[in-house]
């Protein structure tokens, strides 16, 4: 009899792991690598397109008016700008998300263009399947003038996951009507904010519930006949 109890213990516990992983399985750590571009070497995670100029940034002037950009988090922040000749470039990462989970950044535009040559900045989400899903902010010549720049850095609009699945995030800077005169677009502070409730719950199919509780039940009946 006591064999047989210490064997059902052992399946319990064995069970009770199981489900706890499972559990887990569908619950994984979310984000992106580097988010606010500190790790060195420098743009560590992020695949950057060709035909494009990236940083790793401590500052930046930016002129009309004449100003100082600083990281808006830590201490540097990533500069996309475009080659002469290409019309358009991007830094890229592919990452998981969990259903909920809220992503958040920021951005800052600069015009090295005039109107009708609208060039401007972005930021989009994708899918797996490489359908753009939103975007996230946009900012052009024609909201900060000829030449102009952003008042300060401004926050994209943040982006809840409908899903748990792989999304990519895509920092994008276009010259329009020319490949010349490129602008450029600012970034730092990339952040997911996972609900708290999703870190502590852990959904169970109840099929594997009622086992394990049918199991504990099965123990505590063999404990009270051997008393």
């Amino acid at each position: 009899m006591e064999k047989e109890i210490n064997l059902m213990k052992k399946l319990l516990i064995l069970l009770l792991a199981g489900i706890w992983c499972l559990g887990l399985g569908n619950f994984a750590e979310a984000g992106p690598v580097n988010p606010s571009f500190e790790d060195a070497p420098a743009l560590t995670g992020w695949t950057q397109s060709a035909g494009g100029v990236f940083e790793q940034a401590a500052s930046a002037g930016v002129f009309t008016p004449t100003a100082t950009v600083l990281p808006k988090a830590g201490s540097y922040f990533a500069v996309v700008s475009v080659v002469d000749t290409y019309w358009s470039a991007d830094l890229s990462q592919a990452f998981v998300l969990n259903a909920g989970d809220q992503l958040s950044g920021w951005a800052y535009f600069e015009a090295g263009d005039f109107l009708p040559y609208d060039d401007y900045g972005a930021v989009r989400i994708y899918n797996q399947a490489g359908q753009q899903l939103a975007e996230l902010w946009k900012k052009s010549v024609t909201d900060v003038n000829d030449y102009g720049h952003s008042a300060d850095w401004e926050a994209w609009t943040p982006w809840i996951a409908p899903a748990a699945g792989t999304y990519t995030l895509q920092l994008y800077v276009e010259n329009v009507y020319d490949a010349g005169y490129s602008s450029r677009a600012f970034f730092d502070d990339i952040q997911v904010v996972t609900p708290a409730a999703a870190a502590v719950v852990i959904p169970l199919p109840g099929s594997l519930l009622l086992l394990g509780s049918g199991l504990a039940g099965l123990a505590g009946m063999r404990l009270r006949k051997k008393a």
